[in-house]
């Protein structure tokens, strides 16, 4: 148990689970526990240590204290098998992934503040397909990633909570990365970023989504989405500039309309479908309402001149 513990390694992890079958880390009611590297990762087995919390078996964190990770040269908490949150409060700053799973990472509480230089939380296991997946059902989760925002080398559910993304500013990332499937059922969801690799969910989810290309808009623009009374569904502030944002909550649904503010651009959503935006890129030119437009992909809805789900000639 974690009770008020400081931790630092000056080359190696602040916590090194070797051999396991299963580990908890829990942090004792009240308690500010401190974890942290010096900036270096010096070999010293055949694993490769790279994070302040580094496991080879399955981890879980939990408890109701909170956990501050500092990593200026690696990744913050990583397990390579499942890593599993089920309680607690996670600050952390790392200069590559926040958090990372190989067979999964799996959230059903707790509050995460994370920056990273690399993805804000990562799942992938090059061995098995079927691995690598990440499970949001709970928590608020507040991530400012220049890498990806939100990384699944597999698939990505999400069935609750409250999950709010600042993501890259270049092209290469996206504020959300899936490479299978993502599925939202509920819960509330807001990602913003480049529009060039941005991902929308896909068509099993059962919780409407909106993915909207609203122009260049500066770090501390606030969107907001309102239904077509003009009670407020969402506001949320970005940490950085992004072009693409992305939006989920349980008052999304298919056949309502509702209209999106961003800075000082606006524009009028008709959920003609469940999804709203789809796959990959930037759409043709649109018109006002977000609807359709000229271009051969239109994955992305919304603002005037950037369009919604396009018509093929």
């Amino acid at each position: 148990m974690l009770d008020g513990a400081d931790i630092h390694s000056e080359t190696s992890a602040a916590i090194y689970v070797r051999q396991a079958d299963k580990v908890f880390l829990t942090m004792a009611t009240g308690s500010v526990n401190t974890l942290s590297n010096g900036g270096t990762f010096t070999a010293i087995d055949e694993n490769n240590i790279d994070a302040v919390v580094f496991s080879k078996e399955d981890l879980t964190l939990n408890g109701n204290g909170t956990m501050s990770v500092e990593s200026p040269a690696g990744h913050g908490v990583v397990s390579k098998d499942d890593l599993v949150f089920t309680s607690g409060t996670y600050e952390i700053t790392a200069s590559s992934h926040g958090l990372s799973g190989k067979d999964s990472v799996r959230i059903a509480a707790g509050s995460f503040t994370i920056v990273s230089g690399k993805d804000g939380i990562h799942a992938e296991n090059a061995d098995d397909s079927e691995l690598g997946f990440l499970y949001i059902a709970g928590g608020v989760l507040q991530i400012d990633a220049s890498g990806d925002g939100i990384d699944s080398n597999g698939s990505l559910t999400v069935s609750g909570g409250e999950t709010y993304v600042s993501g890259p500013t270049n092209g290469g990332n996206g504020a959300l990365d899936y490479a299978s499937d993502a599925v939202i059922t509920g819960g509330i969801f807001v990602a913003a970023g480049s529009s060039q690799m941005a991902q929308n969910f896909g068509s099993a989810s059962t919780q409407g989504a909106m993915m909207v290309s609203v122009g260049s808009q500066q770090a501390g623009s606030t969107v907001e989405l309102t239904d077509s009374t003009g009670q407020p569904l969402l506001s949320w502030t970005a940490e950085k500039a992004f072009d693409s944002v992305l939006l989920s909550c349980p008052e999304i649904v298919q056949g309502a309309a509702y209209t999106l503010t961003v800075g000082g651009f606006a524009t009028q959503i008709s959920m003609d479908s469940l999804i709203y935006g789809t796959n990959i890129g930037m759409g043709g030119m649109g018109a006002a309402d977000g609807r359709g437009g000229m271009g051969d992909r239109g994955d992305i809805g919304g603002k005037t001149g950037m369009g919604g789900p396009g018509n093929r000639p």
